[in-house]
């Protein structure tokens, strides 16, 4: 025999639809049904709040079922002898513990990555404060102003830069100048 959506050696028949299936295709949550019986798109929660018939909420919720899967899965319980009904037990108090870690991680790791980003929002917002600041104060240089400490450059340095020499050469050049009666 083999499974109902695949090619796989039946491994059980379902519970509920009597289809046989394998273990890729056994459900994760009931192993005594299939995927399509019992899986998370067919075991639908609706979350609300307790409200008392004064209508005082109170901490805590109240969970409906919704999906189709829940039925499913109810009617199979009676259908367990002790050690199934002990194994799955067991089975969902692992699923729960994994759940829980798996939830708890999530927070505290969201909370580190929201706090991070505040940080950074923060330590950026007074980097542009102090930014700020120091511009009013005349500290900071702006990259298209002049430094007010620049040298004034002398008759040898404005010579080689007009021609495109060293200052030795611009030296000699004006030495040269000034034998042969050139300006001083």
């Amino acid at each position: 025999m083999t499974c109902f959506l695949c090619t796989e050696t039946q491994v059980d028949f379902c519970r509920h639809c009597g289809q046989e299936f394998c273990a890729s295709h056994q459900s994760k949550l009931n192993n005594k049904l299939c995927c399509n019986c019992v899986s998370d798109a067919n075991l639908e929660t609706q979350s609300e709040p307790l409200i008392d018939s004064d209508g005082v909420t109170h901490q805590g919720r109240h969970i409906r079922l919704i999906g189709e899967g829940w039925p499913n899965d109810i009617v199979t319980i009676a259908s367990l002898n002790d050690n199934e009904l002990e194994e799955q037990i067991r089975g969902l108090q692992a699923l729960l513990k994994i759940a829980i870690q798996t939830s708890d991680y999530a927070r505290i790791s969201i909370a580190a990555r929201q706090f991070e980003k505040g940080e950074r929002e923060h330590s950026k917002r007074r980097k542009l404060m102090q930014r700020r600041e120091e511009l009013a104060k005349g500290v900071v240089r702006l990259a298209s102003q002049k430094p007010a400490t620049a040298k004034p450059k002398d008759d040898t340095a404005k010579l080689a830069e007009q021609l495109g020499i060293t200052r030795e050469q611009a030296t000699a050049l004006m030495k040269l100048a000034s034998q042969i009666g050139g300006p001083q």
